[in-house]
């Protein structure tokens, strides 16, 4: 049974309106009058405009001791409260237009890692990455990764990347730095990747769902696919996956570990940290088609990192 009948509600909120309208009227007319005796009396100094304002039953609030003590509060809260506004947006702004002019503004990663052998050995990472240059002249991108467990090596023979603007292949070659525990690669484009004034100052939302539309940033935004393969890498007593984003934004980034369906995992903990901050985050636990998948996706990812650890039964 509801505590309230149907109709309480709606009249509920017409007299929250009302009484809202009425102290907006209240409060304009408390405004209203010191202006209107600034406009007659411009000659009068600072100190005399203040004496004649806080007293009471003066000239100004003829009718109320105490309006030109409220006045002069509220114009102080307006004024502290208008400062701050003012200099965070101004900060906001100088934010935005430093995140944006990085070389690259990076739209979206997926990240998809997948375990498979009697030991878990092996292993394979395919990131697919979207992003687009903010400065002229960009001939090629460097990728470097590591082995961040003791025994984990790279599998050389199993690396792949290629990049792609508008469904053109544009990836002209590659320069490879490897050893077993590290690999650098230098991907040359056929082209200098074009610029976008509008796809560097706009929020990053909108130029993804553009490019997404197909309605912009089709020659502007490049579709990057990178697979690099480990061995023994994850299959430790206290593995870890991490995205690290040092030196740009990136908009959005999607994480998925894929063990088969027999392995146990006793514990999966996801953590974004920046600087000392630690947020704890829930990933996404299915199981289908032989694979236990945990999944977790994060919304701006700027100079912090995503990490994944577990451990198995």
């Amino acid at each position: 049974m509801d505590r309230f009948p149907s109709w309480f509600g709606p009249i509920a909120r017409a007299l929250a309106l009302v009484a809202f309208l009425v102290t907006i009227g209240e409060w304009t007319s408390l405004f209203a009058a010191p202006a209107e005796y600034l406009l007659e009396h411009r000659a009068e100094s600072l100190t005399k405009f203040l004496h004649v304002l806080l007293m009471p039953y003066g000239p100004i609030y003829p009718e109320s001791p105490v309006n030109g003590w409220l006045f002069l509060i509220g114009a102080v809260l307006i004024a502290v409260i208008g400062y701050f506004i003012v200099v965070g947006s101004m900060r906001s702004t100088v934010d935005y237009l430093n995140q944006s002019e990085v070389p690259f503004t990076v739209l979206n990663i997926d990240m998809k890692l997948e375990l498979w052998g009697n030991d878990l050995e092996h292993s394979r990472v395919t990131r697919t990455q979207e992003f687009f240059p903010n400065r002229p002249r960009t001939d090629a991108y460097a990728f470097k990764h590591q082995a961040t467990s003791e025994r984990g090596e790279i599998v050389r023979g199993n690396l792949d990347i290629t990049s792609r603007l508008n469904n053109t292949l544009i990836t002209k070659d590659r320069h490879l730095y490897f050893s077993k525990r590290s690999l650098e690669i230098i991907e040359v484009f056929d082209r200098h990747l074009k610029t976008s004034f509008f796809a560097t100052y706009l929020p990053n939302g909108i130029v993804h769902s553009l490019y997404k539309s197909g309605v912009m940033f089709k020659d502007v935004v490049v579709r990057r696919i990178a697979h690099t393969c480990h061995l023994n890498e994850y299959n430790g007593e206290d593995p870890i996956y991490r995205v690290t984003s040092p030196n740009h934004m990136a908009a959005k980034v999607a994480v998925q570990i894929m063990f088969p369906e027999h392995v146990e995992i006793a514990r999966m903990t996801c953590m974004r940290i920046k600087d000392l901050r630690v947020e704890y985050l829930h990933p996404e636990d299915i199981t289908t088609e032989g694979k236990r998948t945990f999944s977790v996706e994060v919304r701006n990812l700027y100079r912090e990192s995503l990490e994944l650890r577990w451990s198995y039964k």
